[in-house]
Parts: structure tokens; C-alpha cells; sequence
């Protein structure tokens, strides 16, 4: 028998695994980069991502259908650098999640960096876009910025990195002057199997870096223990994807006055 998704059941699934070729890129796609300034947790990431899901009016349009003997949910492609993690990135959340994104009315969608018009020296490998309001010709406006690394590297695991000050200053180094240049305040990495989210805030009088526990996409949502205190939820990617979107859908563009050279330096 066929089954059949809504978003609600998209939120709280893991993303297809990643077909990883034997024949595979070796080298570290990371900048010679590093962030130098105020890097803190994301206090209360968890807790918000987790009233985004459960304060939403859940659609019961259905988004995907599979058969259990012919699953094309599963990957079948095989993957082999990062052209091809990007790819496979942009189907299982983008496709899948912009599905969401419009049956639960949140105006946005994830896109290439082209497809902002921006001019930039650079190019960030995905961008979440605020999509055109219906009642004026507006054109869609960038608010979250990503970049995309393979999975199968050391120097791109995200849960060793985090373990690291420096490490994590490193990895996240990219993105972050991706979002100074071009004013975000949010944006992630993701290795696909892994993403730390961002956010860059002013507290006083200070700009600082805001990141997420790691997100794994394998993860499969489990609600909190109130029996045990200590145990918070276990998130999904898309549940987190979902949150960012819904909650960088009214934020325009900042203006961080910290100079460059305050943030990014090469290493």
C-alpha cells in the first residue's frame, strides 16, 4: 500500500542517506580562513526550534507518496565530491522542504546564490530567499546564507570540530564572512550528514556568532523526557531547517559595523 506524508510527518523524518562513491574527493574544501570573534552557543536554539513545531497549524496536504517495494525516497545516486552533495542537498531539503514551506505558509525557499541577483566577489553555495508577496511585484530577497562541504573528510566532520575551539572557528569561518559581507543574520553549514546553524546578534554594543548544537540528518524526532530534566529533544534537520525559515522570513537585512579584519583572518 502506498504511504502518504504531510508536512508534519516531513518535519519529524530523517534525510535520506547520502550513496557515497568509493571514488571520492580527498582534499579539504576549507578556506584558509578563521573567525576571531565572539563565538558563543545558541542558548535556547533547541527550545525554539521545538515551539516552532509544536505551535504549528499543520496542513494535511500530502507532500510526498512512496511505495514500500519501490522507495525512491532512497537514494540512488551515487555522490563523489561536492558538486554532487549539493545536489543531493538541494533535492532532499530544498524539493522536499519548499513543499513544506508553502503548505505551511511560510513564504520562502532555498535556492543557489545566483538566483538572488546579488553582486558578490563569492559564491556561497545555498541561499534561503523570502519569495515574492502575491500583492506586489517585490522580487525575492535573501536572508540566510549556507555553504555545503562533503561528509566523508575529517577536517568537515562537525561533531569533531565542535569538540574544538579552534577547530570550530575554522569550519565555521566561511559562512560567517558570508553573512557579514552580505548582511544575514542567519546561516549554517552542513555536511549533509551534519549542519550547525548560525545567527549573528548585537548584544550591547557587540556583534558576536551564535551556533547551534550539531544537527544530525539521521536523526529521527524523539519529544522531551519531562521525567528527566536532562534529557532535551532529539531534532530533526528539516524541524530546524523548518524554525530558520520561519523565523528569517520577516528579517531583512542587518548592518554589522565590526570591521573584517575584527572577524576573519587567514590562518
Amino acid at each position: 500500500m502506498p504511504s502518504a506524508k504531510r508536512p508534519r510527518d516531513i518535519a519529524i523524518s530523517p534525510l535520506p542517506d547520502l550513496l557515497i562513491s568509493d571514488h571520492r574527493t580527498t582534499s579539504s574544501a576549507l578556506h584558509k580562513i578563521r573567525f576571531v570573534g565572539p563565538l558563543l552557543p545558541w542558548t535556547g536554539f533547541t527550545t525554539a526550534v521545538s515551539n516552532t513545531y509544536d505551535t504549528q497549524q499543520w496542513s494535511n496536504r500530502v507532500i510526498q507518496i512512496s511505495m514500500k517495494a519501490r522507495n525512491i525516497i532512497d537514494e540512488k545516486v551515487f555522490v563523489g565530491d561536492e558538486a554532487g552533495v549539493y545536489a543531493r542537498f538541494q533535492q532532499a531539503a530544498g524539493q522536499v522542504l519548499g513543499a513544506v514551506f508553502e503548505a505551511q505558509s511560510i513564504n520562502m525557499a532555498l535556492g543557489n546564490f545566483k538566483s538572488t541577483g546579488i553582486t558578490y566577489s563569492k559564491t556561497p553555495d545555498v541561499v534561503l530567499l523570502s519569495l515574492p508577496d502575491p500583492q506586489n511585484s517585490n522580487a525575492q530577497q535573501l536572508r540566510v546564507v549556507g555553504e555545503v562541504k562533503v561528509p566523508w573528510l575529517i577536517e568537515h566532520r562537525l561533531d569533531l570540530c565542535s569538540t574544538s575551539t579552534t577547530l570550530l572557528r575554522d569550519v565555521l569561518a566561511q559562512p560567517i564572512s558570508y553573512m557579514l559581507d552580505l548582511g544575514c543574520m542567519y546561516g549554517f553549514i552542513t555536511n549533509y550528514r551534519e549542519t550547525i546553524f548560525l545567527r549573528q546578534i548585537r548584544v550591547g554594543s557587540t556583534w558576536r556568532i551564535e551556533y547551534s548544537p550539531v544537527i544530525k540528518s539521521s536523526a529521527r524526532y524523539a519529544p522531551a523526557d519531562h521525567s528527566n530534566p536532562s534529557t532535551g529533544p532529539v531534532l530533526t534537520f528539516n524541524q530546524c531547517l523548518l524554525h530558520l525559515a520561519a523565523i528569517a522570513e520577516t528579517q531583512g537585512p542587518i548592518v554589522n559595523p565590526t570591521p573584517r579584519s575584527q572577524w576573519i583572518r587567514r590562518r
